[in-house]
């Protein structure tokens, strides 16, 4: 089976003002495990790509702040998002929680009411 190859640009892909979300999830077809490795720049996409399936879930968030030094790579233990705006609290094991607000997000995001979207209700380990 031939599948097309992906380029990369050389100048490489713009991922200015996003964050990456990055999937990986193990499916099987037949008796064999197949994994898989997706990138998304939208939470909410990444969550209905990985379904009720086991999946990692990592962020590569950036930018925080100007420099390099701000990027922050991880994985996600649980995801919530916002039940007001298009805000989304990531918590990583044995780190801290940060917020992340899109565009159209209110200032006091953090404050808000929030529902877990990842992993989903009854997935997996």
């Amino acid at each position: 089976m031939n599948q097309p190859a992906f380029e990369v640009p050389p100048d490489g892909l713009p991922i200015d003002a996003r964050h990456l979300f990055l999937v990986d999830v193990d499916h099987k077809v037949d008796d064999v495990e197949i994994p898989t490795r997706r990138a998304f720049v939208d939470l909410e996409r990444a969550v209905a790509f990985i379904g009720n399936r086991a999946s990692r879930l990592s962020v590569f968030a950036s930018p925080i702040g100007p420099s390099t030094d701000a990027v922050l790579f991880g994985s996600v233990e649980e995801a919530f998002a916002s039940k007001h705006s298009k805000t989304y609290m990531l918590r990583f094991s044995n780190a801290p929680s940060f917020v992340i607000k899109c565009s159209g997000a209110s200032a006091d995001s953090e404050f808000e009411p929030y529902y877990r979207i990842y992993p989903p209700q009854g997935a997996p380990a």
